[in-house]
């Protein structure tokens, strides 16, 4: 709480032990603290509000890489494939994307041509490659959302 400021009669300044305060002597009236002198200084709309989300979306972003992480990992396990996932990463905006890789060119494929390839795999196989589609269109997604947002939120912390 800030104190107010009152021009005072010539005496002796001393501080209040408990709070602090300066007062002068013979008089009870207390001056303005030193540490209250920040707030005189322009309002940026910067602090700590916007930390924790910060942190949040952080965390988030991190969940979203680590999940991708596995996907590709679990792709790899897959006998007798012919393309797989890999983490594709763009070093200038830090994006993280899941991508198919051809196991024979090792070039990426394009999204159209792999509901074919899933066709060629056993049924279980093709399902679950059609449900980790499903989950790569989903995590690309949502890391472009989050990161983006991260991006917003460090402009405003």
């Amino acid at each position: 709480m800030k104190q107010p400021v009152f021009i005072l009669a010539q005496s002796e300044l001393s501080q209040r032990p408990w709070d602090g305060a300066t007062v002068r002597s013979g008089s009870a009236t207390a001056c303005q603290h030193d540490a209250d002198t920040k707030a005189l200084k322009a309002f940026t709309g910067r602090g700590r509000a916007g930390q924790g989300d910060l942190c949040r979306l952080k965390a988030s972003l991190e969940r979203i890489h680590a999940e991708m992480a596995e996907l590709a990992r679990a792709s790899k396990t897959v006998r007798g494939r012919s393309f797989y996932l890999s983490v594709h990463r763009r070093a200038m905006s830090g994006q993280q994307s899941l991508r198919w890789r051809s196991m024979v060119t090792n070039r990426h494929l394009p999204w159209a041509s792999m509901p074919a390839l899933f066709a060629l795999q056993l049924a279980p196989i093709a399902q679950w490659y059609v449900e980790l589609q499903a989950r790569i269109v989903a995590l690309n997604n949502e890391e472009c959302v989050v990161r983006r947002a991260l991006h917003q939120a460090k402009k405003v912390v």
